[in-house]
Parts: structure tokens; C-alpha cells; sequence
């Protein structure tokens, strides 16, 4: 015979939502001598000292553990800039133009002391190391010879240098200012 239904379910389980979560069992750490009640409270709180000790311990080592392995990975960039740059310079020296200097080759730009270091917010450096290439078109027009000007061709194109220089100066400062900018 089939029972009769009576709507409810054979298996009462709470419901998820209606209960509070359980709690995780806290762990126990009982001694293994008998102990009176202080004892055991000071056995405990000296066992909870001793693995706090062994977790700072392990955690300080974890972060000089990572701190090397930035260090290399530093030093990796740093060859890997140091050949780019290389490079380059043999490319400038080989197109005939002149050789561009870029910072950070000999240390005087790029990262300072590698270490932990008290204030963690990025200061804006005031040598930057934005070195601006010559530009190819620049040089050449610069090295083909070009007709003999007349006075007002040469005194309008002295103005149109002068405030193109002007552009360049005010664009550059406006990036200044705005990368220097706090976040």
C-alpha cells in the first residue's frame, strides 16, 4: 500500500533562509598534563602567542621572499631598457642623425632605492625622463640646402618658428601640470 500524502516532507530540513548560520566548532587546545583552570588558560594563551609568532614570522618571510623576486624582475627591466637603448643608439649612429640621451641608462632616472618605503603615494619627479626624439623630418629639412630667402619670407618664417616654439612650450607645460596633478 502507498501511504496517504499528507503535504509534509518525510525529511524536515531547515531552511536556509529562515536560520542563522552555524558557527565553526572553535578549536580546542587542551593540555596534556591536567591543569587547573588558570593554567590551562595561561598554557593556552601562551600557545596562542606561539603560533601568532610562527604566522608573523612566516608572513615576513613570504613579503622579503617577494621583495627579491621584484628586485630581479627590476633588474630584468632595467637590461632590457639598457639594450633597447643600445640599440638605438647604434640605429642613430648608423641613419647619421645625433645621438638622442635618454635618461635612466646611468641610474639618474628610474627607480631610486629598492625598498619598503614610508610613503607609498607616487611623487611627481621633477627631472623627468621624457627625452623628446628629434624628429627624422626636422634633421632632413634641416640638412637639404634650400633657396636663398628674402628679407619678409625670412622674418615671417622666424615668427612662424618662434610661435610654434611657443606652442610647444605652453603644451608642454600643460602636460607638466597635469601629470603632476594628485590623483
Amino acid at each position: 500500500e502507498v501511504p496517504p500524502e499528507t503535504g509534509k516532507n518525510e525529511t524536515a530540513r531547515p531552511n536556509p533562509l529562515l536560520s542563522p548560520p552555524k558557527k565553526k566548532p572553535q578549536m580546542r587546545y587542551d593540555p596534556a598534563v591536567p591543569m587547573t583552570k588558570e593554567e590551562t588558560a595561561a598554557w593556552r594563551r601562551e600557545q596562542r602567542r606561539k603560533r601568532n609568532r610562527e604566522s608573523a614570522a612566516a608572513s615576513r618571510q613570504r613579503q622579503r621572499d617577494r621583495i627579491t623576486e621584484l628586485e630581479a624582475e627590476v633588474e630584468d627591466w632595467k637590461a632590457k631598457f639598457a639594450e633597447a637603448a643600445a640599440r638605438l643608439r647604434a640605429m642613430e649612429k648608423a641613419r647619421g642623425l645625433p645621438e638622442t640621451r635618454l635618461g635612466g641608462v646611468d641610474g639618474s632616472c628610474g627607480v631610486g632605492s629598492v625598498g619598503v618605503s614610508p610613503d607609498l603615494s607616487p611623487q611627481p619627479s621633477p627631472n623627468s625622463c621624457f627625452v623628446p626624439f628629434p624628429s627624422l623630418l626636422d634633421s632632413q629639412a634641416q640638412a637639404v640646402p634650400s633657396r636663398a630667402l628674402s628679407p619678409e619670407e625670412a622674418e615671417t618664417r622666424g615668427e612662424s618658428q618662434q610661435q610654434h616654439q611657443q606652442e610647444q612650450q605652453q603644451q608642454a607645460r600643460h602636460l607638466t601640470e597635469k601629470i603632476s596633478r594628485p590623483a
